[in-house]
This record gives C-alpha cells, sequence and structure tokens, in this order.
C-alpha cells in the first residue's frame, strides 16, 4: 500500500466504521503501525482530517481477510467531501479557476489557482518532510511546530497538510470549499437596531443610498403576478414592466424640475406613496422566482425558445449508416430575376428546390421552377433524384458523365420544414405520391429552419438604402444551367471531414461526393432505383401534344424520338393517330426532352433543332412555350388576312399594269397527243 491508497472497512475493522473511505498517509516501519485519515464520518457529514492509526501487523492481516477493501476505480474520490460539487472538473483547463478577473477598481481578482497555489506553498517544507512528522510519536504536535514556523493557524494548517497527502500531493485539494455561495438571502437582514430599517444592499442609487424601496414577499408577489398576466410573446423585458407599474402597482408620472433653467425630466411616482419596484429589482425577482428558462418561455416564440434553450441533439450524419437513408429538401429563390428568351422582360425569381443526403451531404436532385413554391416543384427534385444526371444535363442542354454526378437512386424517408410557403405545396405532395416514401418535419426539439438543406442556399447580401432588385442578364434556362454546373462543383468540393471516420480520411475521403461514391461503391444505398418511365408518370405534370401533318407537335414545335432506331415505327404510329392528341409529360425548367405515350409505349421525345438559330431557341421552359405558341397561333391568323390582301393586290397591279383581268381556265374533252414539232418541243424541254 502507498501514499493515498484509499480503503474501506466493509463490516468495520477495529476503530474503523463502516461505510467511511480511510486514506492512508503513512506506514512506519520502525513503530510498527499505519497512519490512515477520514474526512467524514459514518452519516456522511464532511468533517476536518481526523487521524487514525492500525497496527502495522493487524492491519496486513485485515487486507488479507478482507476486512479491509481498497476502493475501486469507479469509487475513488478524486476530491475531498467539501469539494464533491467540482467532482469530475480538470481544474487546470477550466477558465472559471485559472483565468484572472479584472475588479470593478480594474485590480486583478485572486483567482482559485492563485490561492491553492499559495496554500501549497505554506505547507512545501512539511510536505517533503511528511515521513518525520507522521513517523513521529505524535504527529499533530509535529505538524504544529511547522505552523509556528509559517505563523499560521494550526488546526487550518494541520487540514491543509493532511488534505494535501491524503490525495497525492494533488494541489487542487488545497482548493477552497464553496460554503455558503450563491445562498445567501437578503430578506433575511437584520434591522438596524437605530433606525428599525433594514440595512439596504447593492450598489448606491444616484438619488442617495437609501433611496427607493425594498422588496417585500407582498411586492414580490406582485412582480411576479404582474409579469404572468402582462407578458406576450415579441415584448422585451422593460416593457413588461413598463405596463407592469400601471397595471399592478398603480403608478402615474410626472414632471420633475430637477435644476433650475433645466428641462424637467418625467418620473414614475404612487400618489399613495405605496412601494413599487424599480426595473432592476423587477428583473433580478422574476429571474430568482421563476427562473431564467420560464421568464423566457413567456417572452420567446417557440421556435426561439427552442433555439436558445434546447441543448444540443446531434449531428445530422450520426443516425444514419447508409445513403439516402434520411434525406432533407427545401426550396430557396434565385437572388436575380431572370429575363425571357423571347423578348426579353423580366420574369419572377426561380425556385430552386435541393434534396440534400443526411450521411454525405451530397445534393441529391435539383428542380427549378417560376413563381410560388408549388408542389410540383417538390416532385421534379425527385425526378432529378432518380435519373441518370447526364440526362438530366442533357434536358438543360448540357453534356456530363454520370461518374461527375454519381447519384441515382429514389428515396424511402424526406423531411422537409414545412414554413409558410411550403406547406399546402408539401400536403399536396403527399397526397399525390403513390409511393412508399415517408415524409416527416423536424423533430419538436428542434427549430423548424431545416439546416442541412438551407445551409447550400445561395446567400443575398443586405444592401444599405432604398430597396433595391437584381436583373439578370441571362434566360431561366442559363441561369439554372449555370446553377447546374456549380452545383456539381459544390458536391466534388463541400467538406466533410467532420462526417468521415478515420480511415475515409486515410483513403483519401475529404468531400462529399468522394464520400458518397466510395459508399455507393460498397453498396450502402438505402433507396431504390426506378425506371425513368415509372419516374415520369410518377413526378411530372401533363402536357398535350397534337399529331398535325404527320408530325408530333407541341405548342407549335416539332418533336421526334430521341432514339433513331424507333423513329420509323414512331412515324407510322402517327399516321394512324393524325389530329388526335396525346398525353405527354415534361420539366418547367426546358421542354427540350420530353416524354409521350402513344400505342401503350412510352417514347422519350426532343424538340427537333433547326439549322439556323441557337441551341437556347429549341430549349425554352414550360411558360416561355405558352407564350410561343401564343405567336404561333396569331401569326396564323395574320397570315390568312394577308393572303386575302396580297392576290387582290395582284389582280389590281395586273389591270392597270396591262388592262388585262385574271380570268379563270376552263379545262374541256380529253387533250390530244401530241404530233410533230408539239412533240419535239417536248422532248428538248426535258433535256
Amino acid at each position: 500500500m502507498t501514499l493515498a491508497t484509499q480503503l474501506i472497512a466493509p463490516s468495520g475493522f477495529g476503530e474503523l466504521r463502516k461505510g467511511v473511505i480511510y486514506y492512508q498517509i503513512y506506514t512506519d516501519q520502525e513503530a510498527g503501525r499505519v497512519v490512515l485519515t477520514s474526512f467524514e464520518d459514518a452519516d456522511r457529514k464532511a468533517r476536518e482530517g481526523r487521524l487514525h492509526y492500525v497496527a502495522l501487523e493487524s492491519f496486513t492481516k485485515g487486507l488479507r481477510a478482507g476486512r479491509l477493501k481498497e476502493v475501486d476505480a469507479a469509487n475513488r474520490k478524486k476530491v475531498p467531501p467539501w469539494l464533491s460539487d467540482y467532482s469530475g472538473i480538470h481544474f487546470d483547463t477550466a477558465d472559471r479557476f485559472t483565468k484572472p478577473r479584472p475588479d470593478i477598481d480594474g485590480k486583478t481578482i485572486e483567482t482559485p489557482q492563485d490561492r491553492v497555489e499559495r496554500r501549497a506553498a505554506v505547507i512545501s517544507a512539511a510536505a517533503m518532510d511528511y515521513e518525520l512528522i507522521f513517523g513521529d510519536v505524535d504527529p499533530i504536535s509535529a505538524m504544529n511546530r511547522y505552523a509556528n514556523q509559517c505563523d499560521k493557524n494550526r488546526q487550518r494548517f494541520r487540514t491543509w497538510l493532511i488534505v494535501y497527502l491524503a490525495f497525492g500531493k494533488k494541489k487542487w485539494a488545497l482548493l477552497p470549499a464553496p460554503n455558503g455561495r450563491g445562498t445567501y438571502s437578503r430578506d433575511d437582514r437584520p434591522p438596524n437596531p437605530e433606525t428599525g430599517f433594514a440595512v439596504r444592499l447593492g450598489r448606491s442609487s444616484s438619488h442617495g443610498r437609501e433611496h427607493g424601496f425594498d422588496v417585500t414577499p407582498e411586492v414580490r408577489n406582485t412582480i411576479v403576478k404582474s409579469f404572468e398576466s402582462n407578458a406576450e410573446i415579441g415584448m422585451t423585458l422593460r416593457a413588461v414592466y413598463r405596463r407592469a407599474l400601471i397595471s399592478h402597482f398603480g403608478c402615474l408620472t410626472r414632471v420633475v424640475q430637477r435644476a433650475p433653467k433645466r428641462r424637467g425630466r418625467r418620473e414614475s411616482y404612487h400618489p399613495q406613496g405605496k412601494p413599487f419596484p424599480s426595473y432592476g429589482q423587477y428583473d433580478y425577482q422574476l429571474f430568482k422566482v421563476l427562473g431564467e428558462e420560464q421568464v423566457y418561455k413567456y417572452l420567446l416564440t417557440e421556435q426561439e425558445f427552442r433555439q436558445k434553450y434546447q441543448p444540443h441533439q446531434g449531428s445530422f450524419s450520426q443516425a444514419v449508416q447508409d445513403l439516402a437513408e434520411r434525406v432533407s429538401y427545401d426550396a430557396s429563390y434565385s437572388i436575380a430575376h431572370p429575363r425571357s428568351t423571347l423578348e426579353g422582360y423580366v420574369l419572377q425569381k426561380q425556385c430552386i428546390v435541393q434534396i440534400i443526403c443526411h450521411l454525405s451531404a451530397e445534393v441529391l436532385g435539383v428542380s427549378y421552377t417560376h413563381g410560388v413554391e408549388a408542389d410540383r416543384a417538390y416532385k421534379q427534385a425527385l425526378f432529378c433524384m432518380g435519373i441518370p444526371k447526364s440526362l438530366y444535363a442533357r434536358i438543360l442542354g448540357l453534356k456530363i458523365s454520370d461518374d461527375d454526378w454519381p447519384v441515382r437512386i429514389s428515396p424511402l424517408a424526406l423531411k422537409h420544414d414545412g414554413g409558410a410557403g411550403s406547406a399546402a405545396s408539401i400536403k399536396n405532395l403527399h397526397k399525390s405520391l403513390h409511393s412508399p416514401v415517408s415524409h416527416e418535419m423536424p423533430p419538436a426539439y428542434t427549430p423548424r429552419g431545416n439546416a442541412q438543406s438551407e445551409s447550400t442556399h445561395d446567400r443575398e447580401k443586405k444592401m444599405s438604402g432604398a430597396p433595391t432588385y437584381i436583373i439578370s442578364n441571362q434566360s431561366p434556362l442559363q441561369m439554372a444551367r449555370e446553377h447546374f454546373l456549380k452545383l456539381i462543383a459544390g458536391n466534388k468540393s463541400r467538406d466533410i471531414r467532420d462526417r468521415a471516420t478515420p480511415n475515409e480520411l486515410s483513403r483519401g475521403i475529404f468531400t462529399s461526393h468522394d464520400l458518397y461514391a466510395d459508399l455507393k461503391e460498397r453498396g450502402r444505398l438505402a433507396g431504390q432505383i426506378l425506371e425513368v418511365e415509372e419516374l415520369v408518370t410518377m413526378y411530372l405534370q401533363k402536357v398535350e401534344f397534337k399529331v398535325y401533318k404527320k408530325a408530333l407537335r407541341f405548342r407549335g414545335a416539332r418533336y421526334q424520338p430521341f432514339d433513331p432506331d424507333q423513329r420509323a415505327d414512331f412515324g407510322r404510329l402517327l399516321m394512324k393517330n393524325e389530329g388526335k392528341r396525346l398525353v405527354g409529360y415534361g420539366l418547367d425548367i426546358s421542354t427540350r426532352v420530353m416524354w409521350i405515350l402513344l400505342g401503350g409505349k412510352m417514347y422519350e421525345v426532343e424538340w427537333v433543332d433547326r439549322v439556323r438559330g441557337s441551341a437556347l431557341e429549341n430549349s425554352m421552359t414550360m411558360s416561355e412555350h405558352e407564350a410561343y405558341e401564343s405567336m404561333y397561333a396569331s401569326a396564323l391568323t395574320e397570315i390568312v388576312s394577308t393572303r386575302d390582301a396580297e392576290v387582290n393586290n395582284a389582280e389590281i397591279e395586273l389591270l392597270n399594269q396591262t388592262g388585262q383581268r385574271s380570268k379563270k381556265e376552263i379545262r374541256k374533252g380529253t387533250p390530244k397527243a401530241k404530233k410533230g414539232a408539239a412533240k419535239q418541243e417536248t422532248s428538248d424541254a426535258k433535256l
């Protein structure tokens, strides 16, 4: 057994009692005794160090027989009983024990570490000679002699030395006990015998030390009642105090002339001289009686209260182990207003929906729509998530490989914020999806914001001055193309070191793209892979095609199958359906690629490019295509009316210039066979 070994006597042993922890101080081989100390009695009441002496032979036998046992590591005391509130604290790194604090006067207050080191310096000489002290016939007298040399109180010196040795010469065992700190009650102040009034505590008022009223139990109860009656969400505590002075304390206001030739100042007073609290007293008593959390429950919204007082519930990735096991989706709006492709007028901001994987932080899907946040925007983001990204890029008029964005999966569980803009659209989305996908809100202990998704939104810089808005020189499709490519770049550069395991970091997995590709290769997918045709009917909005002049048309534009091998059979089916209207599917952001049901089969069709014109003219949004259809129809009306006028103008010119009128030819009989010169002229004409 060594210094500071902690022992117990399960059933008592000699003068040692059960239920008390004893600390070994010194083993005196010459005197044949062991010196122990304890700091509490059998009732667990803390006390100063008391010495116990056990014969060495009896001590050894007690250990062998199990009548004395060493305290196991789980129950071993790290600090004296009077410091039990500090158990588990690492004193050397805690600022409250080591960091200096300035006093009101600017002087530095002595830190707990300074006090501990000062005490350790006092007993340093005795601690070095502890074997001589406890090997003495009377250790208490030996300790008193050292105390006299230091000119310190004997009992205090002995306590410091014993506790220092009992805890293995650890200086923090000398930390002063926090006796009475924070337990003083101002209500128990004795009255001044001369005046009969209790002594006023705290900082003096600028109007005199005795200015103001004491807070009696009656005033305190009125403070609490007034707060509960007047407090409302969104109010400040100062506003509640002002209202309480009138409603519950019956105060009025008056103008007081502070000094000659100076403007008066308004102050509160009670017409009958009854006591009322200052704002400081009101604030202090509320937080003392109700507690800070209860006070702010009255003043903050549910979301603000959760954000301020709810403890951290962990990261998004720690509760999932597979890709797409849990995903979040949320909508945002573009910073700038796009311009129309057709006439260049300013459009509404673009609504962008993104779906984020909780495990990898990879953006799994995206959609681009216009106007308000609608359920079709969320559906189209799910469509993007479930198809090869090379196909979605082709819809936008871009070219990428599937390795650039290796996501093709449909989720099993979705999470949304349920904000004001998305409440109706999310509700409609839940009703319309006929797939095994569960939906949920963020848990009640977190703010309703969807941080996992919202952290990927573009941020608009706040500008001072009058409100402004930004107009882009890009069309909606151009903006979508730019955002799409930047989104891929974001996946390949998003820092996920906090999510990665040490093994993954050692293999060079630093970004969400790396993590998704690695887990996908290892088969860690929780979603399902659906066919494109199934996703088309599930998520995309229906549109109407028309077969006109043996061609498939959508609002004036002509379409044909993307696969050249399908075009012959497709053309024959169109001939059979001439003049009919057919059901198709498309995305809001681009009508370049669409899908159509014909003959019981789903065809992927694309806008037939013109030789002239830019590629952008063959890639419009759905709303722009409506305008294009209107232009197409109005052009036909103008052509018909113009045709009549032009034919009449030709007849008028013929009559004015030649005097000849346009005559109608009459065919009679059967044409005779050509002979001679006429036949030769025909032969020459053919050559």
